[in-house]
Order: structure tokens, then C-alpha cells, then sequence
């Protein structure tokens, strides 16, 4: 019998000072993070991965969509009009009791955030856009996600209110960070009525709600649930919270698919998500997803202790975990980056994902765009060469390329030692796959990373950090016929689940102008399966 949505709405708005007793022996469920997932299967037929195919990288026409839904976002005044001098981009949360929580402060509003909160942490970021970007805490405890279906209802006039009194209007609103839940939920998968198909039916909702709220809407990010094993209350617990997460997965493949080939019809579930006929571009924002006490892949964990008495609702230290993930995403991503970091900021993340729930701040190594950049200096036909391994362990993943090209002088490589990064970018027809950097100047050991030497640039780095390149040579010749090497390997190289899919492209990218260059590996590859990819150029 499904449980009174009115009692446990009531039980969500008085959530942080009742005690229903945690559920602590709650520590794993034994399902694996979506992100963690990848080609794998939860029941024996739901793959993971964020995106489509089990991987998490966003395909690559979703990414040219992203970013130029990004371009799109400019300050605007109250009326709508684009003002660079006055105006204000606006971000606004929706959600229930855990996303107010967790982006500003339990209960309503904008004021009064905590320290460890979103916007308490963005506060004080340096990195964050804090001239033209109005951040505004829209969600509202108790408002689960069929509370904000109706685009004419009490939560988005209460958003009208709150946007008004801080001087600004829902003209202005033009990126949505989601988070919701469907409360009560008794049906979980693979049964074909589960609660995850009901509340990706209901995000579906949402989009179009706020489309039509908010005239120049141009991005909606989406966050399933944290861990809730620990829950004592039928608020959601799991598995639907995990399985939240196959509902995000789902809304946004579902918009994926649709726009890839003209007239293809909507998700019967998801509904219109076009976002070449009105509907905003849509993805993944954090996944804040861990199996309780078992670390994922980036180290986060939930313990007891990180939760409410009820097991559901966060303390401050996931407040803070959540917060920087937050925080993370918006000043990482290429697709929040133009609107949401400072203009000539160098980009800082701040981590807050492991169980000490300790933050330190670093300055980020170059990083690749979500898909190739056009106009870099091509190598002669058939002269890189191209070899990818996945060792049995990360510390035996390897990369080598070996690009050669015509028309390439020592002054096109800028100065290493000093403030021209390099990074070396992979990508298959999913999208960006390798991203591993060669940072400017610095020391590695006892010695500079890189050295000048007579025909151009050497770097080495035997600690393999940041992103395990190992060494990356820059050599131009008198004759003009120009070489570029990049070798990397171990467990700071993140490489992808294998085979990639062609056409596959390289690019070694400069970090201070817009130099590179290119191999494109589209002809069949010597080897191309599990374990290692071989390829020469076309």
C-alpha cells in the first residue's frame, strides 16, 4: 500500500529535527555507481554509464549543442534584452528538501546560505563569474517532483517573488540546476510501471514546465539522489534513489536520441525534449551517487554519519561533498564555463568527494573540449601513428602518438617553460575519451619539466602527474618537416573502456593560443579490441 504522499511531505518539511533513528547497518547495497557502471548492466539489462553506449562522455553532437546553447547565455536586464554592462545571468535550483539543502540553506530562499553549501562555497570562490552571474535558490523543501509540473503553480510563483526581491526577473533565468525525487515510491526495476520511469516521465515534465516559465532558458543540468541505505523513513530510500539515476540517464538519452535524426518521434516517456523547436539542451550535472560505505571511483563514500537521524536528509559534511561536486562541475565543464567562471580566472576545483570531506584548492592542468577543435596543422598522410593500451591494472595503461607534419617552426610551439601548456587530446565518435596534460613551466623532481633544447621543447616527468604524460617532445627541423611525441602511462591516465569507435582523432593542443595539431585515424586499424587499439594515420 502506498504510503500518504501528504504524511510524508509533512515528514520532509519537519525532516531535520525529528529523529526516526538511522538505519546504520544500511552501509552497501551493492549496486555500483552508474558513472562506475560503464558497459555493464544493473538486473542483468540496464547498461550504466551517464551517456548513451555505457560511457560518460557526452556524445559529440550533444556537445556541439551544449556549447552553443553556452554561447547563447549573456547578461540580460529584467526586460530580456542582452546587457553586457548591467545585466545578469541567472541560476536557479529546483528541487525538494535535500537540493535547497544542499545549494543554499534548509528551507527557502537565497540569504543566509551555509559556509558548506553550493552557493556558500561559491561565495567565496575567486574562479566564480561574481559580476554578472546571479545565482538563486529556488527549490523549496517538501516539493517533490510532481509539485513542479504545472508551469503557472505556487513553486515558480514563489521563484517570480524571490527573483524580484533580489532586483531581477524570469527573463534573466537562463540555466536550471535539477534535482528531484518522486516521493513514496514502492515499485522499483525492472518491473515495467517502476518508480524510475515515473520520474523520468516527470523530469520530462520539468523541462518543458521551465521552458515555458522562462522564456530565455538555455540549459538544464540534472542530479539523481545521494545514497539513502542508511534511511529509516519511506521517504525514498533505496533502491529507488540508485535507480533515480537510470531516470536522469534516461531524460537525457531520450532528448539524444531525438534530435540525432530529424523526425524521429519522442520519448514515449520523456516527451518532447527538442531542443531545435523550444525545448532547453539538457545533461548530466554531478552524479552524486555512492554505495554508502564503498568508495567509488573518484573515492566518494556516504557513511551514517554524513546523513540526518532519518537516514534520508544530509548533515553538513554531505552538504559539502555536494556542494563541491557542484562547484567542481560548473567551473570545470566546458559547457558552464563560459557563463559561470570569472573572465581571465585560471580555474580552481575545489575537492570535497572523499570521507574526510577535506577541501583543498588546485590550479587545473589544460583541459580538452568535449569535441575536436577545428583548424589545427594536419600530419602528412600516413605519418602518425597512434597505440592505446588498457592494462590489467590502471598503472599499466599506456598512450603513445607519434605525429609528423610539414611547415612546423620552433616559434609555433611558444614557450613551454614558461606559459604554453600542452595537452593531448583523444577522441572517438562518442566524444572526448583521453585528456592528458603537460602543464607549463614547473619542476618535476629536482629539475624544470621542460626543457629548451636546439630544435624545439622536452618535457619529463617521471612522477606522471597530473594526467600520466611521462615525456612529450616538440621538435621542428631546418628542413620544415616538424615531429611531436607524446608518450603517457600509468594510473593518472584515465583511458577509456576499449575498442573506440572511428573515426578517431588526436590532437595535440597549445594551451595559450589556439596551435595544434592533428592525426585523424578513420581507416581500419591494425588492432582495435578490448585490450589495445594500433592505428596509423589516414
Amino acid at each position: 500500500m502506498r504510503v500518504s504522499r501528504l504524511s510524508i511531505v509533512a515528514a520532509v518539511l519537519i525532516a531535520p529535527s525529528i529523529a526516526f533513528g538511522s538505519n546504520c547497518a544500511g552501509t552497501s547495497t551493492g549496486n555500483v555507481p552508474l558513472m562506475d557502471l560503464g558497459t555493464g548492466t544493473y538486473l542483468g539489462q540496464f547498461q550504466g554509464g551517464l551517456y548513451p553506449g555505457g560511457s560518460n562522455a557526452m556524445p559529440a553532437v550533444h556537445a556541439t549543442a551544449g556549447l552553443a546553447a553556452a554561447a547563447q547565455i549573456v547578461p540580460r536586464n529584467t526586460s530580456g534584452t542582452p546587457d553586457p554592462q548591467n545585466g545578469k545571468v541567472v541560476l536557479i535550483s529546483v528541487g525538494m528538501s535535500n537540493t535547497t539543502g544542499e545549494f543554499c540553506i534548509h528551507g527557502e530562499g537565497t540569504t543566509g546560505c551555509t559556509a558548506e553549501s553550493f552557493m556558500g562555497q561559491a561565495a567565496v570562490e575567486p574562479a566564480v563569474n561574481h559580476t554578472t552571474l546571479a545565482i538563486i535558490n529556488g527549490a523549496r523543501s517538501g516539493q517533490d517532483a510532481v509539485t513542479w509540473l504545472d508551469p503557472p503553480g505556487r513553486n515558480y510563483d514563489d521563484i517570480a517573488t524571490l527573483l524580484t526581491s533580489q532586483g531581477l526577473s524570469e527573463a534573466q533565468v537562463q540555466v536550471a540546476w535539477v534535482k528531484e525525487a518522486d516521493i513514496a515510491p514502492t515499485v522499483s526495476l525492472p518491473s515495467s510501471n517502476a518508480d524510475a520511469y515515473v520520474l523520468e516521465g516527470y523530469l520530462g515534465a520539468i523541462t518543458r514546465a521551465l521552458a515555458t516559465r522562462y522564456p530565455n532558458l538555455q540549459q538544464v543540468f540534472f542530479s539523481s539522489r545521494i545514497y539513502a541505505g542508511y534511511a529509516d523513513v519511506p521517504i525514498n530510500p533505496e533502491p529507488y534513489a540508485y535507480e533515480g539515476g537510470f531516470a536522469v540517464k534516461w531524460v537525457v538519452q531520450a532528448q539524444i536520441s531525438q534530435v540525432a535524426t530529424p523526425g524521429h518521434p519522442a520519448d514515449a516517456t520523456a516527451g518532447d525534449l527538442d531542443y531545435t523547436a523550444g525545448a532547453p539542451w539538457i545533461g548530466w550535472g554531478p552524479y552524486l551517487w555512492a554505495d554508502g560505505t564503498t568508495p567509488r571511483s573518484d573515492g566518494l563514500t556516504y557513511l551514517c554519519s554524513d546523513l540526518q537521524n532519518d537516514g534520508t536528509h544530509p548533515m553538513p559534511s554531505t552538504v559539502q561533498k555536494v556542494g563541491g561536486m557542484l562547484l567542481d562541475f560548473f567551473l570545470t565543464s566546458p559547457m558552464s564555463q563560459p557563463w559561470f567562471t570569472a573572465a581571465g580566472a585560471t580555474t580552481t576545483t575545489t575537492t570535497t568527494t572523499i570521507t574526510t570531506s577535506s577541501t583543498s584548492t588546485t590550479t587545473l592542468p589544460p583541459e580538452c573540449p568535449p569535441m575536436p577543435v577545428p583548424g589545427c596543422q594536419l600530419a602528412t598522410p600516413r605519418r602518425a601513428e597512434l597505440r592505446i593500451s588498457r592494462g590489467d591494472t590502471p598503472a599499466r595503461n599506456t598512450v603513445k602518438l607519434k605525429w609528423l607534419g610539414s611547415s612546423v617552426t620552433k616559434t609555433m610551439f611558444g614557450d613551454p617553460t614558461t606559459t604554453s601548456g600542452y595537452v593531448l587530446c583523444l577522441y572517438d565518435a562518442a566524444g572526448m575519451r583521453i585528456d592528458a596534460a603537460a602543464p607549463a613551466g614547473g619542476s618535476c623532481g629536482k629539475s624544470p619539466c621542460w626543457k629548451d633544447v636546439a630544435l624545439g621543447f622536452r618535457y619529463g616527468d617521471p612522477a606522471l602527474t597530473p594526467a600520466g604524460v611521462r615525456k612529450l617532445t616538440l621538435r621542428a627541423s631546418r628542413m620544415g618537416m616538424g615531429r611531436i611525441t607524446v608518450q603517457a602511462r600509468g594510473a593518472n591516465l584515465d583511458v577509456p573502456t576499449l575498442p573506440l569507435a572511428a573515426p578517431v582523432t588526436a590532437q595535440v593542443q597549445r594551451s595559450d593560443t589556439a596551435q595544434c595539431w592533428e592525426a585523424t585515424f578513420s581507416s581500419t586499424p591494425s588492432r582495435n579490441d578490448a585490450r589495445q587499439l594500433r592505428a596509423r594515420s589516414d
